[in-house]
């Protein structure tokens, strides 16, 4: 008999156990169901964050490349200026290479070397003493 009520007890509680289980699943099933769908949702945010990461990462490339061809064109902008400044100025500037003077009979005789380092030809017209 001992055995019989062992074996009965051992049922009662396996029993137990069950209901307690089905019970208890039941009981949270709702809450499990709204906790798996707010993991889903965090997953989409977290894909959402690391698309939106990759994509900062590439506008961030895409801002270097841009300031390093602003930079380039910067230059060139300054070059073109230098250019057309040199070609619309009419800048005559003339170095004196050598000058001197030799005594002879009829006075001085005057030797300068001129030349011009300007932007524009430049003409000699007048030269007094």
């Amino acid at each position: 008999m001992n055995a019989r009520l062992f074996a009965l007890a051992l049922i009662a509680l396996l029993i137990g156990f069950g209901v307690g289980f089905i019970s208890s699943y039941l009981i949270f099933q709702q809450q499990i169901v709204a906790l798996r769908m707010k993991i889903k949702e965090l997953q989409e945010q977290l894909f959402d964050l690391k698309s939106a990461y990759s994509n900062i990462s590439a506008l961030s490339e895409m801002q270097n490349d841009l300031n390093e061809l602003k930079s380039v064109l910067s230059e060139i902008i300054l070059l073109l200026q230098q250019v057309l400044s040199k070609e619309n100025a009419r800048i005559e500037k003339l170095e004196f290479i050598a000058a001197y003077a030799v005594k002879s009979d009829a006075g001085f005789n005057v030797t300068l070397s001129i030349k011009n380092t300007g932007f524009s030809d430049a003409m000699i017209q007048v030269i007094s003493s």
